[in-house]
């Protein structure tokens, strides 16, 4: 349902454009959010592993296969309840509430399904942002000098 029209002047002529609902609003504003946290995972992941790969080169091909595999561990082919009610037992819930890749995806795509993002994902995506910029840039911080040397 549109709630009113906002005039946009765009090349000498006016048009209408709809106003999103507010509760569309809210669940944009939220997958904006967890974009940006994930972003900032993102950021300091590519910072540490570029040290790490530049030191040892044949660490980018283990961080291939562990980037596949973990493809297959996310719920992004498959439904977590679904295979919760079909496997059951409860290492497989650990399997998925461990896995960062999980609550990544979960605080950008259920804000736009229209789910609400649980706490323990936001939670664990903000304080893994903030623990691994810490390690990230101690890490740095460390070995900054030797990467010239190791190219």
């Amino acid at each position: 349902r549109i709630r009113r029209a906002t005039r946009i002047a765009s090349a000498g002529r006016a048009r209408m454009q709809p106003e999103l609902p507010v509760e569309t609003q809210r669940q944009l504003r939220r997958s904006i959010f967890g974009f940006f946290l994930v972003t900032a995972n993102i950021g300091w992941l590519i910072l540490m592993l570029a040290v790490i790969c530049a030191r040892y080169r044949d660490v980018s091909q283990i961080v291939s296969n562990i980037l596949q595999v973990s493809f297959y561990l996310t719920p992004i082919i498959w439904i977590p309840s679904l295979l919760l009610d079909r496997v059951g037992g409860s290492w497989m819930e650990w399997i998925i509430l461990l896995n960062p890749f999980y609550h990544f995806l979960a605080v950008i795509r259920d804000p736009l399904l229209g789910i609400n993002v649980s706490m323990l994902s936001w939670g664990y995506v903000l304080g893994l942002a903030c623990f691994g910029w810490l390690s990230a840039l101690i890490f740095f911080g460390r070995f900054r000098r030797r990467i010239a040397y190791w190219l």
